[in-house]
């Protein structure tokens, strides 16, 4: 979504749902936005969810991260979430603790070295990080809860890689505080409709149209990253090698328009969806 919508764009909805008028007020700081914005989070999640500093709050305490765990993924049916939930009546094992948090730590550094705009929104919009240890899981975002990333990085990954992992994080509560602003659905009810599912770029499997839309979004957003940023990985480590992204992202792209999505996406997600189609559309002809 940052790459994708650009900073101003993104920026706009922080500002709408943090109750700014920008033709009643005067220009805003981002310090002074960042506490609007946590005061608007505060009223729709629980105060500990939200980060009292300037910048998002790497969580590794395990009570800390259980309680924040249990929140966010406290009505999510998805299998995936299904596990984290059952994770919570499981020990922590700290096994890789340090390594996994110097490795969290030096992926926040490198990232606002590599990008300073990109990373001014991150600490706008993100609040908490918490890490706990799950098999097999590297973590995730959910709509639930704004602004938290749950955190568990595989000690193969660089720091390259641990960008791409923020970017993604990010742009799944980038596109839910636009969804918040800009209309995606004409009807939530239909995207629970087995015959409204569409091909994940991300999963590889089929999944309802919002969370394939998702999907398609952070495919292209770190499509455009590593094109203006980190360079094509030969060899990556989170995600699929470029190629393979894009292909995924095409056949995402058709999925959807094998779908009524006209009728069944809102303004606002046509607008996101025709712009991925018109960016996947640019690398398939770069590549």
């Amino acid at each position: 979504m940052y790459y994708l919508m650009g900073f101003k764009k993104n920026l706009e909805n922080v500002k709408f749902l943090s109750g700014y008028l920008p033709d009643r007020q005067k220009r805003i700081s981002l310090e002074r936005l960042r506490g609007c914005f946590r005061d608007y989070l505060r009223t729709i999640q629980p105060a500990f969810t939200v980060a009292s500093d300037g910048k998002p709050e790497l969580v590794s305490d395990v009570k800390k991260s259980r309680e924040l765990m249990k929140f966010a993924y406290r009505n999510t049916t998805d299998f995936h979430v299904k596990r984290l939930r059952a994770a919570l009546t499981q020990r922590a094992v700290p096994i890789s603790k340090e390594r996994k948090l110097k490795l969290l730590k030096n992926g926040l550094r490198r990232m606002a070295r590599l990008d300073p705009e990109l990373m001014s929104l991150f600490n706008l919009v993100i609040n908490k990080i918490f890490y706990y240890e799950l098999t097999n899981c590297g973590g995730g975002s959910t709509p639930e809860a704004y602004g938290i990333i749950f955190s568990n990085p595989n000690l193969s990954w660089n720091t390259k890689d641990m960008i791409e992992y923020y970017v993604h994080e990010l742009t799944h509560n980038l596109v839910y505080l636009d969804e918040e602003c800009h209309s995606h659905y004409k009807d939530y009810h239909q995207l629970n409709l087995k015959r409204n599912y569409a091909f994940s770029a991300i999963r590889g499997q089929k999944r309802r149209l919002d969370l394939a839309l998702h999907s398609l979004i952070v495919g292209t957003e770190l499509l455009l990253l590593r094109e203006k940023k980190l360079g094509h990985p030969r060899v990556p480590g989170i995600h699929p090698t470029s190629e393979t992204l894009i292909t995924s992202c095409e056949d995402t792209v058709r999925s959807i328009q094998s779908l009524p999505w006209q009728s069944l996406l809102a303004n606002g997600g046509k607008d996101i969806f025709t712009q991925c189609e018109a960016t996947i559309m640019w690398f398939r002809k770069k590549y």
